[in-house]
Parts: C-alpha cells; sequence; structure tokens
C-alpha cells in the first residue's frame, strides 16, 4: 500500500522495457549534429525524445551534447546538457555521477546568474537528495527551487517545485503521520495554482494527490469530492489517468471499509494495467486486492492474489535483468568483433607494408638514378618558388599591420566617441537646472540635482563598457525621461516597445540617450498637445533595429536638412560604422535613416541598426 501510494508524488520515470534503437546505432546519429548553437540545441531535443524509452540511450546522446557544447564553450547549452545527464543519473540511481554533473552545471550557471538554470539545477539536487531519503536536504533545494520559480514568475514550475516538497513530506510522514498536515498543505497550494492556470492535466494529477492525503486523514467525504472534480476532466482515452483514478477510488472506498468497491476499482486498475502494458500498476492492485481480503479475514482469496502479486513482481524483475544481461552480452560481442578486426586488419597492414618493400626495393635502384638526373633542375626552381612565398608572405604581413593599425584606430575612435557623449548630456542637465534656479523653484531644482547625480552615476559607471545589457540601457532611458520631464509638467508620453527574443542581448551604452534627448531639445515637444517619444527594438535580419519617434514638429520646419544631423547623432552614426567594421560585417545605406516631415505626417523618426550581439 505504501509503495503505490508515494507513486503518486514520484520524482522518478519507470523504466520502459518496450523496444529501443541500440545505444550504438544512437550515438552514431547524434554524432551527426554540428557543433553550432542550432545544431547542439537540435540535438539535445533529440536527447529528450529518449527519456521515456532507454535511459542509457539519453544519457549517452546528453553526454554528447555536453562534449560539442564545451567544445564551443558555450556554457548555457553545457549547463543545460549537464542538468540532463544529472536527471539520467538520478533514475538510474547513480548519485554520484548525478552529483558531479550538478555541481559543474551550477558553476556555470551561477557564472551568468541564469535564473531559470539554477532553479532546474536547485530542483535536480533536491531530488538527489529525496532518492537516497535525505529529506532535510531535499526540502532545502526544493524550497530554493520554489523561490526561483516564484522570482522568475514561473507559476508552471511552481506546480513542479510545490509538489516536489508535498512529496517529501508525504514519505516523511510515513514514519511521522504529523507530516501529513504539511503535505495537504502543499498539495493544496498546487491545485490551486493548476486551477489558476486553468491546467487539467495539473489539475487532475493535483486532484488525485489531494484525495489520496485526505484518505490517509480520515477525510473520505473531501477525497471523493478531488476525485470527482478530477474525473470530469479526464477523458475515456486517457488511459494513464483513468488508471490512477480507479486505483485512488480503490483506496479511498477501501479506508470507508467499502471492500467489494474497493475491489471492482483495483479490477478496473488491473484492466487497464494489462491492457497498456503497466505490469506494475497490475501487481501493486494485486497486492491490494490481498490486503483488502485478508482484512476481511478471506485467506485464500488473500492467498490467491497475494501469488499474484509475487508471479508478476517477479516476473518484472526477471525481464528486468533479462534486458541488463542482453546488454552486457551485446557490448561483449560487440568489443569481441572489434578485436577481431583490429587484428585482421593488422595482419592486412603487415602483409602490404612486406610487399610495399620488397617493391620498394626492385624500384630504388632505377629511381635514384632518375631522381639524380633532375635534382640539380628541381633545386634551381624549389629556389625561385621559395623567393616567390617569401616575397608573399612579407605583402602579406605588411598587409595585416596596416589592418592592424586600423582597428587600433577604430577602437580609439570608438572610446572618444563614446567619452564625447557624456559631457555633452551633463551641459544638457546642468544648464536645466540653472534655469530653475534662477525661476526661484529651488525645491524643484534639488530634486533635478538628486535625479542627475542618479543618472551621472549610471552613466560613469557604463562609460567604460563596451556593452550592457538592454534591459539596463531601457532603464537608464526611464530614468533619463523621469528627469527631463519635469519640463513638460509630466505631460511627455514615453514609451519603449521590444519585439523578439530580448533576453541577453547586449547593446554599447549611450546609443539611445541622444536621440531621445534630441527630440525632448529640438522637436518643440512642449507646444504639442499630447507629445510623445516612442521607441521600437525588434530583430530585423539578424540585426539589431533601434527606432525612436517624436510627433514634434519636425526638421523641416525647423529648416533643418534630415542629413545636417546635431554632433552627437554624427558621433552616434559613426560609432555605428565602426561597429559594424569591428564585427566585419557590410555597411549596408539605410545602416542609419532620418525621416520627417513631410514624408511623415508630423515629427521625426530616427532609425539605425547594430550587430545582434548576446552575452553568451
Amino acid at each position: 500500500m505504501k509503495r503505490i501510494l508515494a507513486t503518486a508524488f514520484t520524482v522518478l520515470l519507470t523504466l520502459s522495457l518496450s523496444a529501443q534503437p541500440g545505444i550504438d546505432s544512437v550515438t552514431t546519429e547524434a554524432n551527426k549534429f554540428s557543433s553550432t548553437v542550432d545544431g547542439i540545441n537540435k540535438l539535445l531535443a533529440f536527447a529528450s525524445s529518449l527519456r521515456s524509452g532507454n535511459l542509457d540511450n539519453y544519457l549517452a546522446v546528453n553526454t554528447i551534447a555536453a562534449e560539442k557544447a564545451g567544445s564551443i564553450k558555450n556554457d548555457t547549452l553545457l549547463c543545460k546538457a549537464l542538468i540532463n545527464i544529472a536527471i539520467a543519473n538520478n533514475e538510474m540511481s547513480n548519485s554520484e555521477e548525478a552529483s558531479a554533473a550538478l555541481a559543474k552545471a551550477n558553476l556555470l550557471a551561477e557564472k551568468t546568474n541564469h535564473r531559470t538554470l539554477l532553479m532546474k539545477i536547485a530542483g535536480t539536487t533536491g531530488s538527489t537528495y529525496y532518492i537516497n531519503k535525505q529529506y532535510p536536504k531535499a526540502l532545502e533545494y526544493y524550497q530554493k527551487a520554489l523561490d526561483l520559480t516564484r522570482e522568475t514568475g514561473n507559476k508552471r514550475s511552481q506546480i513542479t517545485a510545490i509538489g516536489n516538497i508535498a512529496a517529501v513530506y508525504y514519505d516523511m510522514a510515513q514514519l511521522d503521520p504529523t507530516y501529513l498536515n504539511y503535505t495537504k498543505h502543499y498539495a493544496h497550494q498546487s491545485f490551486e495554482l493548476a486551477r489558476e492556470l486553468n491546467d487539467s492535466n495539473q489539475l487532475i494529477n493535483q486532484s488525485c494527490n489531494l484525495a489520496l492525503i485526505l484518505s490517509d486523514l480520515k477525510k473520505t467525504d473531501s477525497a471523493r469530492y478531488y476525485l470527482s472534480y478530477a474525473r470530469t476532466m479526464i477523458g475515456e482515452d486517457d488511459y494513464d489517468n483513468l488508471t490512477v483514478y480507479f486505483s485512488n477510488m480503490g483506496r479511498v472506498s477501501w479506508e470507508e471499509k467499502k471492500y467489494a468497491e474497493a475491489i471492482t476499482y483495483y479490477e478496473k486498475t488491473i484492466g487497464y494495467g494489462k491492457k497498456y502494458n503497466s505490469p506494475e500498476w497490475v501487481f501493486e492492485s494485486n497486492l491490494m486486492i490481498s490486503e483488502i481480503y485478508e482484512e476481511q479475514q478471506k485467506p485464500g482469496l488473500a492467498l490467491l492474489h497475494y501469488k499474484k502479486y509475487i508471479s508478476l513482481r517477479d516476473s518484472l524483475i526477471n525481464q528486468e535483468n533479462f534486458a541488463k544481461a542482453a546488454d552486457i552480452q551485446n557490448k561483449y560481442q560487440r568489443e569481441k568483433k572489434d578485436k577481431e578486426l583490429l587484428q585482421k586488419d593488422i595482419a592486412l597492414k603487415n602483409s602490404t607494408a612486406r610487399r610495399n618493400r620488397t617493391f620498394v626495393l626492385l624500384i630504388g635502384s632505377l629511381t635514384i638514378l632518375g631522381l639524380l638526373g633532375f635534382f640539380s633542375f628541381a633545386l634551381l626552381k624549389n629556389i625561385k618558388a621559395r623567393k616567390k612565398a617569401y616575397s608573399q608572405l612579407e605583402e602579406k604581413s605588411i598587409q595585416i599591420q596596416e589592418q592592424a593599425v586600423e582597428l587600433s584606430k577604430q577602437a580609439r575612435l570608438i572610446a572618444k566617441f563614446q567619452s564625447q557623449m557624456n559631457p555633452h548630456f551633463v551641459f544638457n542637465a546642468l544648464h536645466n537646472i540653472q534655469g530653475l534656479v534662477i525661476s526661484g523653484k529651488n525645491q524643484k531644482a534639488t530634486s533635478q540635482i538628486q535625479s542627475l547625480a542618479q543618472l551621472m552615476r549610471k552613466t560613469f559607471a557604463n562609460a567604460e563598457k563596451d556593452d550592457i545589457p538592454l534591459e539596463e540601457e531601457i532603464s537608464y532611458l526611464q530614468k533619463y525621461i523621469d528627469f527631463e520631464r519635469s519640463a513638460f509638467d509630466n505631460k511627455l508620453e514615453f514609451d519603449v516597445q521590444t519585439d523578439g527574443e530580448m533576453e541577453n542581448v547586449l547593446i554599447p551604452p549611450m546609443m539611445i540617450q541622444p536621440f531621445v534627448e534630441n527630440a525632448i531639445k529640438h522637436a518643440e515637444l512642449k507646444k504639442i498637445e499630447n507629445p510623445y517619444i516612442k521607441v521600437l527594438i525588434e530583430i530585423e535580419n539578424n540585426l539589431l533595429s533601434i527606432s525612436v519617434r517624436d510627433n514634434g514638429v519636425g526638421l523641416r520646419k525647423q529648416n533643418i536638412a534630415p542629413d545636417m544631423l546635431s554632433h552627437s547623432m554624427s558621433v552616434i552614426k559613426t560609432r555605428i560604422q565602426l561597429l559594424f567594421q569591428e564585427k566585419s560585417k557590410p555597411i549596408d545605406e539605410n545602416i542609419f535613416t532620418v525621416t520627417t516631415v513631410p514624408e511623415m505626417e508630423a515629427g521625426t523618426m530616427i532609425k539605425f541598426f547594430l550587430p545582434l550581439n548576446y552575452a553568451y
């Protein structure tokens, strides 16, 4: 009984005995995937398709994925592969190997502070301790995983983390029933989260879990309520969940001393187990029926079903042992065959070498005479070729030196232009504050000075950096707009939108702020009824596209031609060109464009592109 109840919370997968491809064919297929980010991602997806089958195959493919990720120094992909390796070893009861893989994965995830991977590592580490019945440590890591799921806002992962905590307390309750209340508390949390997400599969699982706990707490009416709730969502072709449902109903009926009803439900469980090749449900249900008959003092029927339980359990163990023995035999035959092929190959090479030596001795004398005849000619030709090669090498060396000098100049230009941004911004900011002081708005001036101090601190912190995370640049823009809004009486609308996967995208600092500042200073937005500045960041043709748009008077109405940009805008344009040169990317004529009135109904739009750069 204890085993089948714990199954509801288990974090391990039952090994399947269905036919699976051999490890040789799987590793051969895995090695065909390219050692690129795309290739390794596809390889990890291939590994996932093997998890429910042969764990040796799943482990072997993830090991190959880890090797490929390590060869291209991609810490994120290597970390994912190591987590999968730990999961496989956990399910194969290889705790030491699992712990070693998790330790490596944790170092990689902490280096990049990858919260999602840290969450998975914590959960898998908790499973390692749980398997070894080290419950306090398991709770510690499952709680850490739960905290990370709440931090990242991943509610589906929260359900798993809370369910794992419930599983630990359920096992502890087998020794101390007072822990059942903790189990109920966490199982109910999982149920409520599943209901919030309207996740029917999770609702079925959590309802069945709650029913088991409530049954143990002698609250069978509540247990039946949750099982009935689950039954409304289980389809007639959902055989896995039907099997769990009937088994749990048997448990509740047994607790209520409704023996005939309990046996009927367990017989239905046996029927589904036989029909859909789930032998564990069959022999465990026979054990439950045996115990019910024993409780009814029907020893004959109890013994009959107990014998069925023993027979089916031993049969399953024999199948597993046979599969392991067959695998060992296959490995032995492969090694024997490889050894025979190696011996034949060595013998063939020795025979070929002897024939080659004889042939060389026969023709040696003839060839030496011929070689001596052409030696002088070949020597002269070789000398000329060496001179030509040396000359070409010298020219190439000069070209490389010139390229190095040019790259150095470009690097100095980038640094020079980047350093010019900060004084320009600070000058304008101080000019605004001076105006407030002269106008006698001392309180507002003080607030602006404090905001400026925060902006300058962030500006100086980023000044020496080549790149910063995109979200940090957006946060900086929000602080800058808050600083400038005082002149608009907080009526200026500012909006930043991103389109596409922007996680881990990097951008050089102070790339967007000058255009936002120009819109505020030159677009006469104070004269507009509903002024706005909108920034759109998206990925186009594998480049980072950034556009800054306002609804001001436009450049034409100010008698400013679009190509006559301000100094800061010219600096940015030059920085963009240098960034493309540094990445050896072609520079398109549309890499920096300005659109204004009359091409637009109102305002100005600056659009430019940057090389796409990630943090990994």
